[in-house]
């Protein structure tokens, strides 16, 4: 199954790094034309199968075409069933998270004790804590907007209530982050919030949310995907293809009195599109724009797409990419 979206986009399934073929003994060549087995890591491996899913995070809206097309040759028809489900990413897991790591990297800059409440109130623990202390302000990072953690705050401790994204930046500037942005994403489950607050806490920087700038997401996902279909499997590991790219600007053509060639430059119009709504979120928060600004992304490869570091690095670079296997030695 492929599921399409309203431009005309294959955008899943993904295409696996390894074609699914047995992996033969070490000093074994992996496809052998002398043997007649090339073919066997050259071509997608998939077994038979009666179900299958397939899912695209921060969906463009629009018409969507789901195609179902035979793995094998076959004659004549067969009956199948789609099934479409919407998920909705919970607006209070996110906002709490953001919250969690923003308010780590304030109180890594403060050198002050970092509490935490709850989505029902303000756990014994923490008030306890708060007690023992014996604090008088508190600073309460809340862009859920939870009114009944604040008031039972307020009964008891002079609050500094921070609740946009606006503000975070704001206070990090008083206390002299840098001029840094850490990007995640709650696509996963996976917690990667945490390590992201890691990373800020080091530069002072906001921790902030890719499904919030845009259609960054989304146009990364739509480059991956053309450059993995558009390559293909060498000795069973899949090798990704080209973006088209145009040598000059079709104008330059025009000017020069001749006619463009055929097809389109997705390399510059793709990735042009990634670095402008990127720029456009943090100037809305009130990042400093003005000349670079570092960008990390804290999230797995499969999540946040290369495609969006080449977008803001330079189309041919591979700069700024680390290769640890759990975000929190990347972190480190």
């Amino acid at each position: 199954v492929y599921l399409v979206d309203p431009y005309g986009n294959i955008m899943a399934p993904n295409m696996p790094s390894w074609n699914g073929a047995d992996i033969p003994p070490i000093h074994i060549w992996y496809g052998n034309k002398s043997q007649g087995n090339e073919r066997i890591w050259a071509e997608l491996v998939v077994e038979p199968h009666t179900t299958f899913t397939a899912e695209v995070n921060h969906p463009m809206e629009g018409k969507w075409t789901a195609i179902v097309v035979p793995r094998e040759e076959m004659e004549g028809s067969i009956s199948y069933h789609i099934k479409a489900e919407i998920r909705e990413y919970s607006t209070d897991r996110m906002n709490y998270g953001l919250s969690a790591a923003n308010g780590a990297v304030i109180a890594s800059l403060k050198h002050i004790p970092l509490l935490y409440a709850s989505e029902d109130g303000v756990p014994d623990a923490t008030l306890n804590a708060l007690n023992s202390l014996g604090v008088n302000k508190v600073i309460f990072v809340d862009l859920a907007g939870n009114d009944a953690v604040n008031s039972e705050l307020s009964s008891n401790y002079n609050v500094e209530r921070i609740t946009t994204m606006k503000d975070i930046v704001s206070t990090l500037k008083e206390l002299n982050g840098e001029q840094y942005v850490t990007v995640t994403s709650f696509t996963t489950d996976d917690g990667y919030f945490a390590p992201a607050a890691y990373l800020a806490a080091y530069h002072g920087s906001p921790v902030v949310r890719i499904g919030e700038m845009g259609e960054v997401y989304y146009w990364g996902n739509v480059a991956f995907q053309f450059l993995f279909y558009a390559g293909d499997y060498y000795h069973g590991t899949r090798s990704i293809g080209h973006l088209p790219m145009a040598s000059k600007p079709i104008m330059d053509y025009i000017k020069e009195g001749e006619l463009p060639p055929l097809g389109w430059d997705a390399e510059l119009q793709w990735f042009s599109k990634i670095p402008k709504d990127v720029y456009a979120y943090s100037q809305s928060i009130g990042v400093d724009t003005t000349g670079p600004e570092p960008y990390a992304f804290v999230a797995p490869k499969t999540d946040i797409r290369f495609t969006v570091h080449h977008a803001l690095f330079g189309n041919e670079s591979t700069a700024g990419q680390f290769i640890g296997k759990t975000a929190g030695v990347n972190a480190a």
